[in-house]
């Protein structure tokens, strides 16, 4: 096993705590938003708060791929997003279209954990067929 680069343990140094503070943020919005008192204004203020993390999350990805030294493994990581982009892509659309014929709606919070986790299953993958 090849010990992790400095992009890739930089990453990992953000990533963790920035999860945790979503996971947070998203129980406690989850809590006030329960509140029947809040005025429309603030209850999107308090549904928009577990994204910023998310947004977060997203520049770090781009900035450890764009400080990755290693070009194999820039590539493997666009190649594994590109993979989960397109996977999310005809999984949203399909579902879209089910659901004009009455399939349950999927709230959209879920396309973002729904993209990481063919984005990693794309890595592990592409890891295996390149090994």
């Amino acid at each position: 096993m090849t010990r992790a680069s400095a992009a890739a343990r930089r990453y990992a140094r953000r990533i963790w705590p920035t999860m945790l503070l979503y996971i947070v943020i998203l129980l406690g919005s989850l809590w006030a938003l329960k509140s029947q008192g809040l005025a429309d204004g603030v209850r999107y203020v308090i549904a928009v708060l577990p994204a910023l993390p998310l947004v977060g999350v997203i520049t770090f990805v781009a900035q450890s791929m764009s400080a990755e030294d290693d070009e194999f493994q820039r590539v493997l990581w666009a190649e594994s997003m590109l993979w989960g982009t397109a996977v999310t892509m005809a999984a949203t659309t399909v579902w879209g279209f089910l659901e004009v014929a009455g399939a349950p709606h999927v709230p959209l919070y879920w396309i973002f954990p729904f993209f990481t986790g063919t984005t990693v299953v794309a890595l592990l993958l592409l890891r295996e067929k390149y090994r």
